[in-house]
């Protein structure tokens, strides 16, 4: 099968099954669900065989200028890619059995995930380096006590070595440990303001 026909059939199907269960924004090949201080998407990932599905927290409270993976790409679903190689028959029942998966296991996930506060809570289900980072600023976001936000932001800081970074992404947690101590709700101003930079950023309609 040619790439533009895989194309066609997977945005096809998938514009549909992504508007039924709540997720009807669409930016490239990601469609997206908005919450307050961040988005659920699920994105389709080019490879040099075909395609496959990817499914995501953005925080739009931790500054992002694009759509990333960082968070969730590891959620644990079967493996099924699509592959140029498959025909128009196989194709559509490899579509079906992976949307099957999504709806089995990641869509509840997802559903569960309504606030900051459900982010700090349900990130047993992301494999990433950066998930003390995630659940320090949702921590802040969601108004949870600050020795929480400090603690997770702390042991994210002593897993890397940012010595030689001097950048807003590797400066800002500090800033934000130095705000909690003073005041908790400058801390989260600060990310009030990401969010609003975010969107922005992304050109988000919200």
């Amino acid at each position: 099968m040619e790439r533009k026909e895989l194309k066609k059939i997977l945005i096809k199907r998938l514009n549909a099954f992504c508007k039924e269960r709540g997720f009807p924004h669409r930016h490239g090949l990601i469609w997206y669900r908005i919450g307050d201080g961040f988005l659920l998407t699920i994105s389709l990932n080019t490879k040099s065989y075909g395609y496959d599905l990817h499914y995501n927290v953005n925080p739009l409270f931790d500054y992002i200028d694009c759509f990333h993976l960082d968070y969730g790409n590891e959620i644990e679903i079967p493996k099924i890619y699509l592959s140029l190689d498959y025909d128009e028959e196989t194709t559509k029942e490899v579509i079906e059995a992976h949307l099957h998966e999504l709806d089995r296991i990641a869509i509840p996930i997802f559903n569960s995930i309504t606030d900051a506060a459900t982010i700090y809570d349900n990130t047993g289900f992301m494999k990433s380096r950066y998930i003390d980072r995630l659940k320090g600023y949702a921590a802040i976001y969601a108004r949870k006590s600050p020795e929480d936000a400090i603690h997770s932001l702390e042991t994210w800081l002593e897993k890397f070595d940012i010595r030689d970074y001097n950048d807003e992404f590797h400066n800002e947690p500090k800033v934000l440990i130095k705000l909690l101590k003073e005041d908790p709700e400058k801390a989260r101003d600060v990310l009030v303001k990401n969010v609003e930079r975010s969107v922005e950023a992304l050109k988000l309609k919200i």
